[in-house]
């Protein structure tokens, strides 16, 4: 009889066993899962958002030359043109990650700075200036295409192309 007993016990706690671990195993996959959907619903809101700031720091481009200076009324109509997008109708700077809003300050920041150096609305900006809004402005691009994940290489080798093979390769050489 005590073998009998020791058997169903056993039994009982390799069920319990195998329950908990089941529960676990189950519980921790929805909570990548859970993580990963709210990741890729917030990448999908966020992508008009940071397209829109993206394509408005095309008003600072890689390479500025000193010859293209904007002037005073130009650098606070650019900077208004941010503040618009951040607080705009479509809340722009809502979908900003803490990194992509760091970046978007700092620009703003320069940009407030290089327009405080210049006396009248038709001074231009300095090199230094200039150099600074650039840097700011080339930081905030990145930390954008950073947060979507469109800089980076694919992560799986099957989501690659792979070139098709030629039809004269095929054929026997003589």
């Amino acid at each position: 009889m005590t073998s009998w007993f020791t058997a169903i016990f056993a039994a009982i706690g390799a069920a319990l066993a195998g329950g908990v671990f089941t529960y676990m195993t189950n519980r921790n996959q929805l909570r990548i899962q859970a993580r990963h959907d709210y990741d890729v619903a917030l990448r999908d809101l966020r992508l008009p958002h940071y397209q829109e700031l993206f394509h408005l720091t095309g008003a600072i481009p890689r390479e500025w030359w000193p010859s293209s200076a904007l002037a005073k009324r130009d650098v606070l109509a650019l900077r208004e043109q941010f503040h618009n997008w951040y607080f705009g109708g479509r809340a722009g700077g809502l979908f900003l990650s803490e990194d992509a809003r760091t970046a978007y300050s700092a620009l703003q920041s320069e940009l407030q700075e290089a327009a405080r150096h210049l006396a009248s609305d038709e001074d231009l900006m300095s090199i230094e200036d200039i150099r600074k809004v650039r840097e700011r402005g080339s930081a905030l691009r990145h930390r954008l295409s950073s947060d979507l994940g469109v800089a980076e290489q694919a992560h799986e080798n099957w989501t690659l192309p792979s070139s098709p093979v030629h039809p004269t390769s095929l054929t026997e050489s003589p």
